[in-house]
């Protein structure tokens, strides 16, 4: 007897019919669709009470910004001030508060404009610093309780001198991180 060896048109055959013989998956039918409302998105709310820390990346920040900021995309984390940056914030109470900002020096703007003097306005009483390195800097200083009639809104005013204009004419303040309150230990 004799044996010949299978053509290769016929292990292709094989291979194929071998291979039909699989279960087919399963059907599932798609997920209900859901239409949402047209329009935009509403506004993020914060929650009732103290509104002591305003951060540049906050969801409503452009609510407590009343001028000198430059807009930056959502969710920024830093943004650049003019000159004379103003905010408000809401305070219910004004026991043990201390002013708190972030910001950083950029070394191209210490090297132009040389110590840099910061004066605060928390509703009109004022204090101030001055800044001479680069870097991300971290200033605080305690707020006298009669300062801030409780509860209600408090507006916060920064003078940055001298500004540092940057070569396409622009007058900055800050590099802004956050700005507000901090409650003091005892």
């Amino acid at each position: 007897m004799s044996y010949t060896k299978p053509a290769p048109s016929f292990l292709l055959a094989l291979a194929l019919l071998l291979s039909a013989c699989a279960r087919a998956p399963e059907s599932y039918p798609a997920p209900v669709q859901i239409a949402l409302p047209g329009g935009s998105e509403p506004a993020v709310t914060a929650p009732p009470g103290d509104r002591l820390l305003l951060a540049m990346s906050d969801p409503d920040v452009n609510q407590h910004i009343l001028s000198h900021v430059y807009s930056a995309p959502d969710g920024s984390e830093w943004r650049f001030t003019g000159p004379h940056p103003r905010f408000r914030l809401d305070v219910q109470s004004a026991a043990d508060l201390a002013f708190y900002v972030r910001f950083f020096v950029h070394d191209e703007a210490l090297l132009a404009v040389g110590r840099t003097s910061l004066s605060v306005s928390i509703n009109g009483h004022r204090f101030g610093a001055q800044f001479a390195l680069p870097g991300d800097m971290e200033y605080r200083h305690p707020i006298p309780q009669d300062w801030i009639n409780a509860p209600g809104t408090v507006e916060i005013a920064l003078d940055v001198e001298p500004a540092w204009r940057f070569s396409d004419g622009t007058v900055y303040g800050l590099h802004l991180h956050s700005v507000g309150f901090e409650r003091r230990r005892k």
